[in-house]
């Protein structure tokens, strides 16, 4: 018998899952698979921007409960990488996408440096899960039983999608961003790559999340817009998940046709360039 990862359990289904998450355990146990139901309104709609033979970025993988779909969208032909820099939640990805022989996973966080150590929240209930910034400290709250506790944090390893993986790449076609509120500084770090490619990009924004780093929702849509994208609100689209603008939301941007792409983006907080020791 395997030996599982400390933290990692099996379900009955053969899904590997982090023993302390009730979300994702719940999903689970009420309709038959890794995906959260209230993703599956959102992933039918921009399923159609994933071609056979295409190539996808799932950056904040958790799980896999979306990299398995990639996986399933791109076929043979195409490849999934899959970046999650929470330790026990990639050890579950590697266990879950281990038949898929067009799924890469990577053990770092994403973000506009190309390399250093983020300082990381070792939860992956509520959101909580993330980068912080150094020195900032937080709480999570149970699904289960709405607990309140105080975060655990730990140091991971980060690089910038420019620098480890765009020299490898003839094409992307689909990014996914779900990062609990450095998505910002992930698409920073991303910025050539999407100038080459144009690929369609998915992005979470949740207002508590970026409120860390001082950001706003309004400064996401602004920085999708300077790369020369359009942006709906997949909420709106699919009527189902989420909790909208207030809290969080998904974001659909796609290339803006005729709009190129040419100014070089430089992260700040407050008008101030951002340290290249944070995201």
């Amino acid at each position: 018998m395997m030996t599982l990862p400390e933290g990692v359990v099996r379900t009955t289904m053969g899904v590997y899952l982090l023993s302390d998450d009730d979300g994702l355990s719940r999903a689970v146990g009420e309709y038959g698979r890794l995906t959260l139901d209230e993703n599956w309104a959102e992933i039918t709609h921009f399923a159609r921007y994933i071609p056979a033979g295409g190539v996808v970025i799932d950056a904040g993988a958790a799980q896999g409960d979306h990299t398995e779909v990639f996986s399933l969208l791109v076929g043979v032909e195409g490849h999934v990488y899959a970046f999650e820099p929470h330790p026990r939640a990639c050890a579950a990805l590697r266990l879950n996408t281990a038949r898929l022989n067009n799924v890469t996973v990577r053990e770092c966080a994403l973000g506009y440096a190309t390399s250093g150590i983020a300082n990381f929240a070792l939860s992956i209930s509520q959101g909580c899960s993330s980068v912080f910034p150094s020195g900032c400290g937080g709480y999570e709250t149970s699904f289960a039983d709405g607990s309140t506790r105080p975060l655990a944090f730990t140091s991971v390893a980060q690089t910038s999608l420019d620098s480890c993986l765009l020299p490898q790449l003839t094409r992307c076609d689909f990014l996914h961003f779900d990062m609990e509120g450095s998505e910002p500084f992930a698409l920073i770090g991303a910025q050539e790559l999407i100038r080459r490619f144009r690929p369609v990009i998915v992005v979470e924004v949740g207002l508590t999340h970026l409120k860390r780093w001082r950001l706003t929702p309004e400064m996401v849509l602004e920085l999708l817009a300077l790369m020369g994208y359009t942006t709906t609100d997949l909420n709106d689209i699919v009527s189902a998940g989420g909790e909208g603008f207030g809290r969080v939301w998904n974001v659909l941007a796609v290339p803006t046709p005729g709009v190129v792409f040419t100014a070089k983006v430089v992260p700040t907080i407050d008008g101030n360039p951002v340290s290249p020791g944070l995201p």
